[in-house]
């Protein structure tokens, strides 16, 4: 999947509407976030390696849902099974078999949200760490 399509955005959407209503929260999306977002991880969509553009696509689709928080609850958990989704597509594998990764990734999570405005590219940076060592 080199790009994120308008079936994709639906299906992120649908995947926060499942978490936030078996967590019973509420659900709401800010659409112009969601798609700006895409469209950032859609401009890395001509990166030739293959392996290169996952882990940039993806490292850009979860720092920026962690970061910008498109919908009013469950980011972190949408932007995680997003990629997962979208991971399994191109043909890999996220590892978070282990509760030594499955902390790792909220702490990370965690982390992004709290940074400042002007910062999102140190969440990007986070993720894509992360990736590269639980990437199979």
């Amino acid at each position: 999947m080199k790009r994120l399509e308008t079936q994709h955005v639906e299906d992120i959407i649908s995947w926060n509407k499942k978490e936030t209503n078996e967590r019973k929260e509420s659900f709401g999306v800010k659409l112009e976030v969601l798609n700006g977002i895409v469209d950032k991880v859609n401009l890395l969509s001509d990166i030739l390696d293959d392996k290169e553009r996952v882990l940039r696509q993806m490292s850009t689709l979860i720092g920026l849902i962690v970061f910008e928080q498109p919908f009013n609850n469950g980011n972190k958990a949408t932007a995680t099974s997003s990629a997962i989704q979208f991971l399994r597509t191109d043909g890999y594998e996220l590892d978070l078999e282990s509760e030594k990764a499955q902390d790792e990734l909220l702490q990370m999570l965690d982390s992004i949200m709290y940074l400042f405005e002007d910062q999102s590219e140190q969440g990007i940076i986070a993720v894509r760490k992360f990736l590269e060592k639980h990437l199979k």
